[in-house]
C-alpha cells in the first residue's frame, strides 16, 4: 500500500531538549512555540491493523469500524502533525519539535491492532478489547493502558504498560530502564526479562515460566508447574502458586522466593 498522507507532510519525531532547540532526524532544529487556540482537524486513512505513534500525543483508541482520525491541539501543533498509513501501519508524528501547554489529543478507531509502537512521552488508552494477537513496544516515558490479547510486550525508558485480559499459549514481557509492567494474564508459558530497576507487578499466571531479573529489578508472578528463575544485581523474583519444578539462581544480594 502506498503512503497516504492524512494531515500535512511526513517526517519523524526524535526530539531532545537542548537550550530551546531539539534534535530531529540528525538536524538541530528550533522549537516551535504554540500560542494559538485549540482546534481540530480530521484525516481520512486507509484500513490498518498496526500503529506507530511518536511524540507527546494522548491517543484514545476505540475498537470499531475505521473512521477518520481526529486530532485536537493548538493551531501550530496541528500544522506539524502528520497522519498517514504505510503498509497497513498508521503513523502519527510531528515534523518539528513543539512547545505547548495544551494536550495533543488523537481519536482513532479500528477493528483490531496486531502491532503497536509508542514513544516520546505518548499516552495510549484503548476503549474495548483488542483481540490481537498484539505485540507492543512502549518507550521514552510513554504509557499504555489496554485490554488486549497480548503476546509480546516491551516497556523501556521509564515507561508504564498496564494490560489485562490476556489468555493464550505464550507471552513475552520485557521491562528496562526503570519501567513498570502490569499484565493480568493466564497463559501456558511466559518469559519475563526485567532490568535497570524495572518492575513486573503481580498479575501473570502461567503453567511454566522463565524469568531473568537484573539491576535492582523486581518481578512477581504465579506459576503452576515449572519455573526457571535467575536474579542478579540486587533483584528480587517472588512467585506464588504450586510450582513443583523450580530451578532458581540468585547472585549477590538478589533473591528468588516463594510467597503469597
Amino acid at each position: 500500500m502506498n503512503a497516504r498522507p492524512g494531515l500535512f507532510t511526513a517526517a519523524a519525531l526524535a526530539a531532545l531538549a537542548a537550550g530551546g532547540c531539539h534534535y530531529l532526524q540528525g538536524h538541530l532544529m528550533e522549537q516551535v512555540k504554540a500560542t494559538g487556540p485549540v482546534t481540530d482537524k480530521q484525516a481520512k486513512v486507509d484500513g490498518f491493523d498496526k500503529m506507530s505513534v511518536e511524540g507527546p500525543f494522548e491517543v484514545l483508541f476505540t475498537v470499531g469500524p475505521t473512521k477518520e482520525i481526529k486530532v485536537e491541539a493548538q493551531k501550530e501543533v496541528l500544522e506539524l502533525t502528520n497522519v498517514m498509513v504505510e503498509g497497513g501501519t498508521l503513523r502519527i508524528f510531528l515534523s518539528k519539535p513543539v512547545s505547548t501547554d495544551k494536550p495533543i489529543k488523537v481519536y482513532v478507531a479500528s477493528p483490531n491492532l496486531t502491532d503497536l509502537k509508542i514513544s516520546g512521552a505518548c499516552t495510549f488508552k484503548a476503549d474495548g478489547t483488542l483481540a490481537g494477537p498484539l505485540k507492543a513496544e512502549v518507550s521514552g516515558a510513554s504509557t499504555l493502558q489496554a485490554t488486549a490479547n497480548m503476546t509480546d510486550l516491551e516497556a523501556s525508558g521509564a515507561s508504564t504498560a498496564t494490560v489485562k485480559g490476556t489468555k493464550g499459549q505464550s507471552l513475552k514481557l520485557r521491562g528496562s530502564g526503570a519501567s513498570t509492567v502490569v499484565v493480568v494474564a493466564d497463559v501456558d508459558n511466559v518469559e519475563i526479562e526485567a532490568s535497570g530497576a524495572s518492575t513486573v507487578k503481580p498479575g501473570v499466571s502461567a503453567k511454566s515460566a522463565k524469568v531473568n531479573a537484573h539491576g535492582a529489578s523486581n518481578v512477581k508472578l504465579a506459576v503452576g508447574d515449572q519455573l526457571d528463575a535467575h536474579a542478579s544485581g540486587a533483584s528480587t523474583i517472588t512467585y506464588s502458586g504450586a510450582a513443583t519444578h523450580v530451578n532458581s539462581q540468585a547472585e549477590g544480594a538478589s533473591s528468588v522466593n516463594h510467597g503469597q
